[in-house]
């Protein structure tokens, strides 16, 4: 797309909504978490979506149709955004800027891709971004991003363009924040006279769409087992709520972790030792600050 663009000499915006914000693109309290927030990571969060989700088009809740990969999963389609986020404020927006992306990818429905997955990226400024997402939580609440430093986090609900740091524990005055966005359809018909920087073109996704290619090599996700999940009746259809995966996305966003590492044993491969729920801190897994 972006050598067909360039060779049109047209321009592409990717709408990526929350690159727009402004508490993406200016986040001024980063510099309240201390130096060491360098290397911003983070954590995804848990939605709900029925089998009537899955069956709203022919490519829904597949990883290829027709012999060619559509990669409609949790990480690449509803949580997508928070993938772009993460990394754009981890200042990894460049495929350059991914040196290394590991993928745990499973499912609850009966579909072909995954509902229930996590991710870690590794950046080249020695970062680590970790996305943990669920389309199978007992709730739905708001993604958010949370920014570890070593004075404190900062968390931010990136569709609500609102921010909340806080510093040795305590909240700071004020909080959350609320800040304005940029329409990304304005800002494409602003380039377009002469009058802005394009916002998302191609090139600020590159980090992104490595992502999206390393869970389409990856292996096809892992049922979970039947006494993984139970079924409750959704808005539309049944629904599948793997059992404790809402409080699996908190600890993610707090740790870094995977969900093997994580103790959960529908993740753990076959004779490994995996880290208890509560067996470690953000500090003993990673001495560097990174977001979740």
């Amino acid at each position: 797309m972006a050598d067909g663009t360039a060779a049109a000499g047209t321009v592409v915006q990717i709408g990526f909504q929350s690159l727009g914000s402004h508490a993406s693109r200016h986040p001024p309290a980063r510099r309240r978490t201390g130096r060491s927030a360098r290397s911003p990571g983070w954590a995804g969060r848990a939605w709900v979506r029925d089998a009537a989700y899955f069956r709203r088009a022919p490519w829904a809740g597949r990883r290829r149709l027709n012999g060619v990969a559509v990669v409609d999963g949790v990480l690449t389609n509803p949580l997508a955004h928070a993938v772009a986020t993460a990394l754009a404020l981890a200042g990894g927006t460049a495929a350059e800027d991914v040196t290394d992306v590991e993928t745990e990818l499973f499912r609850a429905h009966a579909i072909e891709s995954d509902d229930a997955s996590c991710v870690r990226a590794s950046t080249a400024g020695g970062g680590r971004i970790t996305v943990a997402a669920t389309l199978c939580a007992e709730t739905s609440e708001e993604p958010y991003v949370v920014v570890h430093g070593s004075e404190g986090r900062i968390t931010f609900w990136y569709k609500q363009d609102r921010v909340q740091v806080r510093r040795g524990g305590t909240e700071s005055a004020g909080s959350p924040a609320l800040y304005g966005r940029t329409d990304l359809l304005e800002n494409l018909v602003e380039h377009l006279m002469g009058r802005a920087p394009l916002l998302v073109p191609p090139a600020a996704t590159g980090a992104f769409m490595r992502v999206v290619e390393a869970v389409r090599l990856a292996p096809d996700p892992v049922a979970l087992p039947a006494d993984a999940w139970h079924a409750v009746l959704g808005e539309r259809a049944e629904r599948r709520v793997v059992e404790g995966i809402d409080g699996l996305v908190a600890v993610a966003a707090d740790t870094l972790c995977l969900y093997s590492e994580l103790g959960a044993s529908w993740a753990r491969p076959p004779g490994s030792d995996a880290l208890g729920l509560h067996g470690a801190s953000p500090g003993d897994l990673n001495d560097e600050v990174n977001t979740s």
